[in-house]
């Protein structure tokens, strides 16, 4: 790639001169081999695609929409898509060159390619049981069954089932476990719900502009910011339907769902963050095995202060887990200085309100079924997406919050602080728990280790086969809709 390439997108114009047909294919062919049985792992790209990327692989995509010629007439072979992909692997954005500070040079790095890369990461299997969850939730103050219908028109199982067959069956390593012609039936049948597709398909068309207008025709924030197929993974045109990155239809069955479902409504949202995530939270966690005692959110005070969501006691520790329905800001990937303090302070006041329920629960002002030390508890602020702002900033920002209100701290409690309330995707959480691990190991880990205090992970990913029941139910669930297609297939 030539030095100026890198300095400027306008190499990415070179796609109008290539099919559209072509370019979804290879994006889709591509796509299909950074997807290993148990999701999208390093191991596949490795071994499958010479280390493309999913976000290399999307802003791919973009620009080939963005920038398509009807009258072309090149085909994107594999040579071309290379040339395309170290393009973009290799640009470096005019707005870094104006940091001053490589460290915050290197945060804000890190967060672009986490905000990029870890949405995608992980099981797809346990987001798709997570937003089983949401979506399905009755209480006697929401009916997530009913606020779902409405919007979207069938019940969420049909989703899901949607996104399992597209997300699986399209992979090249099921594709070699159960053959290609049976893969590809499979998918046929499931794209045939037409209400189902329909909502998750956007025409080329008004792709474009819709890119437009949010971006206001600047390419610099088209390349970093968040890609339209996560809420529309199949993209229209008059002769076909793609799906050049099949993978993306979980997160458009999940957090895109989600985001829909809630636009514009603070209300629902709020009501899902204190009602619902608290209620999955409180479910998963309390089957693990090594869980001695748990509850929900208790009243003091005569009622007018609330503990945290979700309290648990697990291997001789105990846990304060405060639940939010915190999401990133699509700003945040246009490195909107504005945007990124919010957070900084949002995240800063929930790390406050621990520590502060931690001091009433000390000083006496309410009762657990038996005494913890200080030493014996943690409290994590779970938040439904990470944006992966700087830990270090939003401790620091916390400390000086803590002492405008007049709290004493000393260098230990500090420690204390930085060390034992810490900020949890919920997701870090669920890979452990849905196998039946507790958390308390690696929050040890963490909270001994100093230099390890501002990490984002928390202890390294692994693999088990005991997952809980109520998950395995589920999965089983997915695999009886595979069946049913199989059994009953016709148009929907």
């Amino acid at each position: 790639m030539k030095e100026e390439q890198k300095k400027n997108l306008t190499f990415l114009e070179e796609l109008r001169e290539y099919t559209l047909d072509s370019k979804m294919l290879c994006a889709q062919m591509f796509s299909s081999r950074i997807v290993g049985v148990d999701g999208i792992s390093i191991e596949s790209i490795t071994k499958y695609t010479d280390m493309i990327t999913p976000s290399e692989i999307e802003v791919f995509t973009l620009f080939s929409i963005l920038y398509d010629d009807e009258s072309a007439n090149k085909i994107m072979n594999h040579k071309a898509f290379s040339k395309f992909i170290i393009g973009i692997r290799n640009y470096w954005s005019p707005k870094f060159c104006s940091y001053t500070s490589k460290q915050s040079l290197a945060t804000d790095l890190f967060m672009i390619m986490a905000l990029q890369q870890f949405s995608v990461q992980g099981s797809f299997l346990f987001k798709l049981f997570r937003y089983n969850y949401f979506f399905t939730y009755i209480s006697d103050k929401i009916n997530m069954t009913k606020v779902f219908k409405e919007k979207f028109e069938v019940k969420y199982k049909e989703y899901a089932i949607f996104a399992y067959v597209l997300y699986a069956f399209t992979s090249l390593e099921f594709q070699n476990r159960n053959g290609i012609k049976f893969c590809a039936k499979i998918v046929e049948l499931a794209l045939q719900n037409k209400v189902v597709r329909g909502h998750l398909t956007i025409k080329k068309d008004d792709y474009v502009k819709e890119l437009s207008e949010f971006y206001r025709g600047e390419v610099e924030d088209y390349f970093y910011g968040i890609k339209l197929q996560y809420l529309y993974p199949l993209i229209e045109t008059s002769k076909a339907i793609y799906i050049p990155s099949p993978y993306l239809v979980v997160n458009a069955v999940t957090e895109s769902l989600f985001n829909r479902l809630t636009e514009g409504n603070n209300v629902l949202r709020s009501t899902i963050g204190k009602e619902v995530i608290e209620s999955y939270l409180f479910d998963i966690y309390g089957a693990v095995t090594s869980v001695s005692w748990k509850s929900k959110e208790i009243s003091y005070n005569d009622g007018h202060r609330l503990s945290p969501d979700v309290l648990i006691s697990d291997s001789g520790y105990f846990i304060f887990f405060d639940t939010k329905s915190k999401t990133p800001s699509l700003k945040l990937r246009q490195l909107d200085k504005r945007v990124i303090d919010k957070d900084i302070d949002i995240y800063s006041d929930n790390i406050v309100q621990l520590y502060q329920r931690i001091l009433d629960y000390l000083n006496g002002d309410f009762t657990l079924e038996r005494y913890y030390s200080k030493d014996e508890i943690f409290a994590v602020s779970v938040v439904l997406e990470d944006s992966y702002i700087d830990r270090s900033q939003i401790y620091t920002r916390a400390f000086e919050k803590l002492k405008n209100m007049e709290y004493s701290l000393d260098d230990k409690e500090k420690e204390f602080i930085h060390s034992r309330i810490k900020i949890m995707p919920l997701r870090q959480i669920e890979d452990y728990v849905l196998r039946n691990h507790s958390i308390i190991p690696i929050l040890r880990k963490q909270a001994e280790n100093p230099n390890m205090w501002d990490d984002y992970q928390f202890g390294e990913e692994f693999n088990s086969e005991k997952f809980s029941d109520i998950f395995n139910n589920f999965h089983s669930s997915l695999l009886d809709g595979v069946g049913e297609l199989l059994k009953n297939p016709k148009n929907q």
